[in-house]
């Protein structure tokens, strides 16, 4: 406005004006005018909701109370705390005892409280903190409704976390890692739900034979595995409040997790399910360490190399878990030192006894007990197995279903605002020669 001013003075002087001033002048008049009405509708406005009378049902207080009570907090100064709180309940309900220092009155907990106006439930909690007034608070710091059972922003665990604050827009993760069925397994994709594998049980015979001499028959023998998928499916359920709040893509999120759980059932469905899973495979070879974890030694990994074919070996691995890993790498002979012997640079080779072992999270750790019958390490090569697949991870946005969130509460999406996130796939596994694999463990491992 300095310029205005000056191109005003330069006027009352009688200075002439150029053209180019005098459009410059009247443009800082019109601002100039335009803000002067922006500030008086303001302050009309600010003046008529400051005249706004206070309801019997609802106490509204300024901010500036508010932030005058949070003073009086911090500097310790309960006791107008407490005179303020009284006076604030007295307006809508009658205060048993308003004696300050006296015993506190003890609030009839009902189903009423959760019909409180906002300000008079933060009153009550703030009277029963200074009043030790423990059955009142706990009841407000259980007052909430409850939605643990999907995602959105007002439980923090379920997505309040994401809403924008001063944060970085990012989700940490420290997770498992998985996909070695996947990546190591023979991967047959189907269109049908249904696949046939065959396979050769049996071989041809030759037999040593004379001059005019009948020979003898001999015939191969095949046999097939009927292998039907199995189909596994979640439903995400997210708030639109959260999808439109989030400083993070929370379907973004879930699309990354969906993926790394389809990687871990994939190798359940190859290492440890009990219906499809080597380790509840028949007609392997087992190998046992014993009656318990500790008894095993560099022998027993070896007897598992030679208890299968040996075409068998050709490409196998060893499959366990990274406790497992560690636990080999600990065992000592009989001087205390470590026969798995680390390399110059510390760090211990990445085979047992000349094969690349895999470390796979889903196997059995060292904090399972073995039993009679305990596998802990796969010994094998995963393409003598397969993993059947149906296309891959589908993924469908649903705007317009009921469905049931994780604590089966039924939920209509376009009712109660909120998204869908369904994600689903279809696989099998079959182990179609279980002899080409070994099992080492506890006790009879068969």
């Amino acid at each position: 406005m300095d310029r205005l001013k000056e191109l005003k003075e330069k006027l009352a002087k009688k200075e002439a004006l150029t053209e180019d001033e005098t459009k410059e002048l009247a443009k800082l008049e019109a601002e100039a005018k335009a803000k002067e009405e922006a500030e008086a509708k303001a302050k009309k406005e600010a003046e008529a909701k400051a005249k706004e009378v206070e309801t019997v049902d609802e106490i509204i207080l300024s901010e500036e109370a508010l932030e005058k009570i949070s003073k009086s907090v911090g500097d310790g100064i309960t006791k107008k705390v407490d005179d303020a709180v009284a006076k604030a309940i007295e307006k809508v309900e009658k205060v048993v005892d308003k004696g300050i220092g006296a015993p506190a009155p003890v609030v009839k907990v009902t189903d009423e409280f959760e019909k409180m106006p906002k300000e008079l439930r933060f009153f009550k909690g703030l009277q029963a903190l200074y009043k030790d007034d423990r059955a009142t608070l706990k009841r407000y710091n259980e007052y909430a409704i409850e939605k643990a059972g999907y995602q959105n922003e007002t439980t923090n665990a379920d997505g309040g976390f994401l809403v924008d604050r001063d944060f970085v827009a990012e989700v940490a993760r420290l997770e498992n890692v998985y996909g070695v069925a996947a990546r190591d397994a023979r991967v047959v994709t189907i269109n049908s739900n249904q696949l046939v594998l065959n396979k050769k049980t049996g071989g041809v015979t030759m037999f040593e034979t004379g001059e005019f001499v009948a020979k003898t028959g001999t015939k191969m023998t095949f046999g097939q595995d009927t292998v039907n998928l199995r189909k596994f499916a979640g439903i995400a359920i997210v708030t639109d409040e959260l999808n439109e709040d989030a400083a993070v893509n929370i379907f973004s999120e879930l699309t990354q997790d969906f993926a790394l759980e389809s990687a871990r059932l994939l190798d359940t469905l190859v290492f440890t399910d009990p219906t499809s899973g080597l380790y509840f495979t028949s007609g392997t070879a087992a190998v046992s360490m014993g009656a318990a974890l500790s008894n095993l030694d560099f022998d027993d990994i070896n007897n598992a190399i030679y208890a299968v074919p040996q075409q068998a070996m050709i490409g196998a691995k060893f499959y366990l878990h990274r406790t497992l890993l560690g636990l080999i790498q600990r065992i000592k002979d009989n001087d205390n030192n470590y026969i798995w012997k680390p390399g110059v640079d510390g760090a211990v080779g990445g085979t047992i006894w000349g094969y690349p072992y895999e470390l796979v999270e889903v196997l059995n750790d060292v904090n399972v007990v073995g039993d009679s019958n305990e596998p802990f390490i796969i010994f094998g090569n995963l393409k003598n197995s397969t993993l059947i697949r149906k296309a891959g991870l589908n993924l469908t946005t649903l705007t317009e279903a009921t469905v049931h969130d994780s604590g089966a509460n039924a939920v209509n999406l376009a009712e109660q605002n909120a998204k869908g996130l369904r994600a689903e796939f279809r696989a099998n596994h079959v182990v179609q020669f279980p002899a080409a694999f070994t099992l080492i463990g506890t006790g009879t491992v068969s």
